[in-house]
């Protein structure tokens, strides 16, 4: 038998662009995602994104409170012209969602926030970037013409953050997430088990053997440009013991005056979970408000 004819019945071929279409093309809900990123992923980067804190109720029964939700529809209806457009923020967007920040993106895949940004453009929705981003501000603007939210946390040392909100304004970001469940960094007990540190992670004799297990995350992850957040600072405070002295509990509602001064555009407080607080925040003149326990991940 000929090569060429060995090759054709085996299928020997280099993986379709964009990386990973194929095995993506063979999942059918989130959860068959999640299978996959569980398998492709070392110990330290599965719990960081699976925890909670401490015991992890929170995460539990935001679990079981979902699956409480059913859907009525009405039937017969016809469904010929469905329109799944609504308006945020003043900006119409084809479906009534947004993908929301998180930390450290690149410690699960190695083009991290420029990944996202490219979905977001082709979904036509709306991308917040955590002040943990691992790409600048400048970097993901770049990738798309979506709108993109800055979500910031305040941390002990309010001229970096305020030169990370000048930042996000000049490259583009048309609203502000302010951060009012954050204040000091939560007690993530999944995480200490595996050795993960945060918020930078460090190369350990378990990290790189991880690594040896899981050898096409290990292959980009020491190809790639270390993890860094270059939106907060100079490279010398971005290091882990300083940034997590910065959780220094000090956050407050006063904290908006001199956010005012620096962001003209609309300013959500994300985190809220009482109606006092959402009240307060209309009262404060906020635009809105993003109703959330941080995943489970924070209480």
């Amino acid at each position: 038998m000929r090569i060429s004819e060995l090759r054709t019945l085996l299928r020997v071929a280099r993986p379709p662009a964009p990386y990973g279409a194929r095995t993506l093309a063979r999942c059918y809900s989130i959860e068959d995602v999640a299978r996959k990123a569980r398998l492709r992923l070392p110990a330290g980067a599965r719990a960081y994104l699976d925890t909670g804190g401490e015991d992890e109720y929170t995460l539990r029964r935001n679990r079981a409170a979902f699956d409480l939700l059913e859907f009525r529809p009405e039937m017969p209806r016809d469904v010929t012209q469905v329109d799944t457009s609504t308006t945020v923020l003043g900006q119409r967007i084809p479906l009534p969602f947004a993908l929301s920040p998180i930390g450290s993106p690149r410690m699960f895949h190695h083009e991290g926030e420029l990944a996202v940004a490219r979905a977001a453009r082709r979904a036509g929705i709306p991308y917040g970037i955590s002040t943990l981003g691992t790409t600048s501000v400048e970097d993901v603007a770049a990738q798309t013409t979506t709108p993109l939210w800055f979500q910031l946390y305040l941390w002990g040392d309010r001229g970096e953050m305020k030169e990370a909100i000048a930042r996000a304004k000049a490259a583009g970001f048309s609203a502000l997430l302010f951060s009012i469940d954050t204040t000091v960094r939560s007690k993530r007990e999944r995480e200490k088990r595996t050795g993960l540190e945060l918020p930078a992670p460090q190369l350990t004799v378990p990290t790189f053997a991880e690594g040896a297990l899981h050898p096409g995350w290990a292959w980009h992850f020491l190809t790639s440009e270390t993890i860094s957040f270059p939106n907060i600072g100079p490279p010398d405070h971005r290091s882990r013991d300083k940034i997590a002295d910065m959780f220094d509990g000090s956050v407050s509602w006063a904290d908006l005056d001199w956010i005012r001064e620096l962001w003209d555009g609309p300013i959500l407080a994300k985190g809220v979970l009482r109606a006092e607080e959402a009240l307060r925040a209309a009262e404060l003149g906020l635009d809105g408000v993003i109703v959330s326990n941080h995943g489970g991940r924070q209480l």
